[in-house]
């Protein structure tokens, strides 16, 4: 998906309810309930900080994006930050809302190059 197709949103989300997998099945945005109806792309980055002062594990991220599809249609990216300890709280970001082009669907664009049997869940491990 390009540039062009994605609106910048960059807001905390409150109220998101997980499975017990930790993957996302409802958020509230703006006093707005949405339903997700399915997890399009799952991937993780552990990647540090480009301002980290040290390059440890501690300054590492923990997140967990995905590319979720809501009840309406509609297909957002959002992450969980998990931070660096078991007992950190969790803090979920809305980062795009994923829009399609007029002759595709937010589906289609996401998952070009992958197989249908990856539309579920797709892992990626970033560097």
């Amino acid at each position: 998906m390009n540039a062009n197709n994605r609106q910048w949103i960059g807001e905390t989300l409150l109220g998101v309810e997980t499975e017990m997998g930790g993957r996302p099945i409802r958020f509230v945005w703006r006093n707005q309930k949405y339903q997700i109806t399915r997890i399009l792309r799952e991937w993780h980055d552990f990647d540090f900080h480009p301002l980290a002062p040290r390059k440890n594990w501690r300054t590492r991220r923990h997140r967990n994006y995905f590319h979720v599809q809501t009840e309406s249609g509609q297909c957002f990216e959002l992450y969980c930050e998990r931070g660096t300890k078991r007992d950190s709280a969790k803090r979920w970001i809305l980062l795009f809302e994923l829009k399609p082009t007029p002759d595709t669907s937010c589906q289609k664009e996401l998952l070009e190059g992958h197989s249908l049997s990856s539309l579920s869940k797709t892992h990626e491990s970033l560097p």
